[in-house]
């Protein structure tokens, strides 16, 4: 199957999920609830797996693809699902595919580049500027869940920085990047602590 049906299949998928979830809020009929999670489950797989093996930006633009909007799509859905069901896998789930997206377009745009050896730095970057937008809209926002995946985030990229981004790299180099990172951890903490005090 090719790529852009599959990414066209997860977003009817996505539509006829939340259209299924609907007709089950209106008529209480068990089978539409079933049927809704099962396409949506079938959609969210088919995005994955055919989203995580999109073709090389030979023939796509970074960030204006299809598989952008496939996954805008997913995200979406997530978002109304837990809206209407409160359960919290739905958020994880996503900002997941946000993390996922992030890194997909952020490894295409560096490819269409040609800076195929700035990929593992771009994604430090690309994951701590999402996490930290996460983090601080959990913030400002007042929910749980933005602000511990955020923080996940964070640790995992901070992992990845020490010990795979800066391994060789020069001492001035990672003086600067530390102290970057630590005023990115600085602005955070002190927003998390003003909201909090509020």
């Amino acid at each position: 199957m090719g790529f852009v049906k599959c990414m066209s299949y997860s977003i009817i998928g996505s539509i006829y999920a939340l259209q299924m979830k609907r007709l089950n809020s209106i008529t209480k009929y068990e089978w539409f609830n079933f049927a809704s999670y099962s396409i949506f489950i079938i959609s969210i797989l088919i995005l994955l797996f055919a989203g995580l093996s999109y073709p090389q930006i030979k023939t796509f633009l970074p960030i204006i693809n299809i598989r952008f909007i496939a996954y805008i799509f997913a995200i979406a859905a997530s978002i109304l699902y837990l809206k209407w069901t409160k359960n919290g896998f739905f958020n994880y789930l996503a900002l997941n595919l946000g993390a996922i997206l992030i890194t997909a377009e952020t490894v295409d745009l560096f490819h269409k580049l040609n800076l195929y050896g700035q990929t593992s730095v771009a994604f430090s970057i690309a994951w701590l500027l999402y996490s930290g937008t996460i983090i601080l809209t959990g913030i400002f926002k007042d929910i749980k869940p933005l602000k511990l995946t955020g923080i996940w985030i964070v640790i995992i990229t901070i992992l990845k920085i020490i010990f795979f981004d800066m391994a060789n790299v020069e001492a001035i180099y990672k003086v600067m990047a530390f102290l970057s990172l630590g005023v990115i951890l600085m602005i955070v903490s002190y927003f998390y602590a003003k909201n909090r005090g509020e």
